[in-house]
């Protein structure tokens, strides 16, 4: 039943643009507990200390002071950012950015989506950002539409970009090459967020290019950072194994938590208990 914890700390969040700090503190500090319950500190494995728990318990215990922390305001570097396909995950990304530039680094943020949600909207509302504009080549151009998309609006994509963009896409399979030969010349970061990052609480990995710089790292971590933790960069045949760990990940906690409950139902619990 302890897998109840995620639901009963996650539910009050669903219907709104994010979680407050102390509850994200609160969220965390429960599946710390929950380690501590499940892995035991007596349990080794071929007598060597537990590292699969060590490993949990730093991830819970970093994201949790990450959150606790006040971050300081990054300096802005005064960077056009344009964001095409604003779905959860590019809103999540989008809404941070436009009540923080400073901290983002951005001085505007041009929002493409033909069918605009009300969501959308509010975000547009704010100084730095913008709805549908001209296209016009900016400093970070985010490629947030599905996968199969791709291929149909690349052309029109093309025009937010020139040899001095970097592009960072979150779709699916898109692999850095396609992604160059859609921008010549602009720098590639190939990101693979997950979906707990709708509210701050994902893993995101990421590759880039051979043409990136230094400074595009720190960039990408920064931009990357509402979704939760950010790793990489890592190697671009990595990207996969992460999609199946990170990706599919919380799908099979969800399962397995679901699977629990039905059981207790099956046993006799009413729905409210057994969930």
């Amino acid at each position: 039943h302890e897998g109840v914890v995620m639901f009963r700390h996650t539910l009050p969040m669903l219907d709104r643009p994010g979680p407050e700090p102390g509850e994200i503190v609160a969220l965390i500090t429960a599946a710390t507990e929950a380690v501590d319950r499940f892995l035991p500190a007596s349990i080794s494995l071929s007598g060597q200390e537990n590292q699969p728990k060590m490993r949990l318990r730093h991830r819970c215990s970093t994201l949790a002071e990450r959150h606790r922390a006040v971050p300081a305001k990054k300096a802005a570097d005064g960077l056009s950012a344009a964001m095409i396909g604003v779905g959860r995950m590019g809103q999540a990304l989008a809404r941070n950015w436009v009540q923080d530039p400073q901290s983002a680094g951005l001085t505007s943020v041009a929002l493409i989506d033909p069918t605009p949600s009300d969501a959308v909207i509010a975000l547009g509302k704010h100084p730095v950002a913008v709805i549908n504009p001209d296209p016009k080549p900016v400093d970070v151009l985010i490629m947030a539409v599905k996968p199969q998309v791709f291929p149909d609006i690349k052309a029109e994509a093309a025009k937010w970009a020139n040899s001095k963009t970097l592009v960072m896409s979150v779709m699916a399979g898109i692999t850095i090459k396609q992604l160059a030969e859609a921008f010549p010349g602009a720098r590639i970061a190939r990101c693979m967020p997950n979906t707990p990052g709708a509210i701050g609480l994902g893993v995101t990995g990421f590759c880039l290019s051979d043409n990136c710089k230094s400074i595009d790292t720190d960039r990408v971590e920064n931009l990357l950072s509402p979704l939760g933790l950010v790793e990489g960069p890592i190697r671009e045949e990595q990207i996969d194994a992460l999609t199946a760990v990170s990706g599919c990940g919380p799908a099979y906690v969800f399962l397995l938590t679901e699977a629990m409950a039905a059981a207790g139902r099956k046993l006799g619990l009413s729905q409210d208990m057994s969930d």
